[in-house]
């Protein structure tokens, strides 16, 4: 005598498993692919507009330093921007040679104010929480003649995409 089977079509079978935890991974990484890729720029964002503020108060600090006739000290002599008494050394005036230099702010912002240059590889007077991260370098260079002098600022920094910089530059004339 046979017995009757009863069969039951309920539940899902191995295929539709494998084919949903599949179209689940595909989907979780796209999603995790997205949040790092966003991650990422927006690292970079925020690293790029910090490098471009360090640039600017670079370039800020050098108009004050003009303005303010501070001293420029390029190895053993000191240059300043005007003189009425015509008894300093004046940057109009360096010789040749003198130009490209690179320098450093002496006493950077937040400090109170900006006392001056000296020559240096790099200006190394960025927040230190941030010297890890930044080197901003200054140029000065001669341009236009001996009335003028070209400042450019570089600030970079490397991420996982590698090295990136932020350049300003502006032209500071002698009047």
């Amino acid at each position: 005598m046979h017995l009757p089977i009863s069969v039951s079509l309920k539940g899902q079978s191995l295929l539709e498993v494998v084919v949903l935890v599949g179209l689940a991974l595909v989907i979780v990484t796209g999603l995790t692919i997205v949040t790092i890729n966003g991650l990422k720029n927006s690292q970079f964002s925020q690293n790029r507009a910090q490098a471009t503020r360090f640039a600017q108060d670079a370039i800020d600090c050098i108009r004050s330093i003009k303005d303010q006739n501070k001293p420029i000290k390029i190895d053993t002599d000191t240059y300043y921007w005007y003189d009425a008494s015509a008894t300093k050394l004046l940057i109009w005036a360096a010789p040749a040679n003198t130009f490209p230099n690179t320098f450093k702010i002496l006493n950077p912002p937040p400090a109170q104010s900006c006392v001056g240059l000296q020559n240096a590889a790099f200006d190394n007077s960025l927040p230190t929480a941030l010297k890890s991260t930044f080197t901003r370098t200054i140029n000065m260079e001669d341009y236009g003649g001996a009335s003028q002098k070209k400042v450019t600022v570089v600030v970079s920094w490397t991420d996982v995409s590698g090295t990136h910089n932020s350049t300003m530059a502006t032209v500071i004339a002698k009047n």
